[in-house]
């Protein structure tokens, strides 16, 4: 008996097998849950065992015994299709409500994924390219990425040689940190660079900014550094030196200029302190009298 395996599809998109004895008769087989996306190749079954007339005249006629072997016949070939047709192939998503791989998802509800083992990760992404391996898009006024922890921390990110966690915006705020009582941004550093690093690009702009509506703006718990500051040495008989400032973004505008003797010279003190003297870029520090010898001076502008 020659057995006859076409698989293929129904109206909904499911793989079904199509089975045919000799005579033309048609036996199908419950259709597959899992759709593909090319169409597989007819296949031909071998040639079936003969069973003698003595089994076949055990049954009742011998037409329910022919169909009675047809189907048992349709039921191991349509296991040895389904073994060949659904193998390790890209499932794509049916009316089962399955994610397709390379292909936009939408759903009215949340979807929730969840895990019971405390040592593993709950999701994993790999990426290979520049481009991000997750992006969270709003289009409204909600939070594109959200991350919630009880004690841990809500959004950890982690890069051996780039930047943990990146931010930007072209007119709005690119990172809000935010607490009622703790800290609303908070950078720590154990060997050496910035724990919290502010740039502006902008003439206009302003690298860090501090603000506060009722308690302080700044509070600075350590050694603080300014590039705009420095020291100056006043020559022998001299009552001024001259500072330039012009490789540091000059002086325009209004700056606060301060300067301090750094040498004790009884009855000699700083008189003035002239920024853009005696030229632009340069400031001028006064003292009342010349000096009996070098003395240092110490300097600080401010805007």
């Amino acid at each position: 008996m020659r057995i006859r395996l076409a698989p293929e599809r129904d109206t909904a998109g499911y793989l079904r097998a199509k089975l045919t004895d000799i005579e033309g008769e048609v036996l199908e087989v419950e259709p597959s849950r899992r759709r593909r996306p090319i169409m597989a190749p007819t296949m031909v079954a071998p040639p079936a065992r003969r069973i003698s007339e003595a089994t076949m005249s055990s049954t009742p006629s011998a037409g329910s015994s022919r169909r009675a072997f047809l189907a048992a016949a349709t039921g191991a070939a349509a296991a040895t299709a389904a073994i060949a047709l659904d193998g390790p192939a890209t499932v794509l998503a049916g009316v089962d409500g399955d994610v397709v791989l390379g292909s936009a998802n939408s759903a009215t509800a949340t979807t929730s994924i969840g895990i019971t083992a405390n040592a593993s990760d709950v999701i994993a992404a790999t990426g290979v390219s520049e481009n991000a391996v997750i992006v969270g898009t709003n289009g409204d006024l909600g939070s594109g990425v959200k991350g919630v922890a009880t004690t841990g921390s809500g959004v950890l990110g982690v890069a051996p040689n780039g930047i943990g966690v990146e931010g930007s915006s072209q007119h709005g705020t690119a990172i809000l940190g935010a607490s009622e009582e703790g800290t609303g941004v908070f950078g720590h550093i154990t060997l050496q660079g910035d724990a919290v690093h502010g740039h502006s690009f902008a003439s206009k702009g302003v690298g860090v900014r501090a603000t506060a509506e009722a308690g302080l703006a700044l509070v600075v718990d350590g050694k603080a550094t300014f590039s705009r500051s420095g020291r100056a040495t006043i020559p022998t008989g001299a009552s001024h030196v001259d500072v330039d400032l012009r490789a540091s973004d000059g002086l325009a505008g209004l700056p606060m200029v301060f300067a301090n003797l750094y040498t004790h010279r009884p009855g000699i003190h700083v008189e003035a302190v002239r920024p853009n003297q005696p030229s632009v870029g340069k400031l001028r520090i006064y003292l009342n009298r010349a000096v009996p010898g070098p003395t240092l001076v110490v300097w600080l502008v401010l805007g």
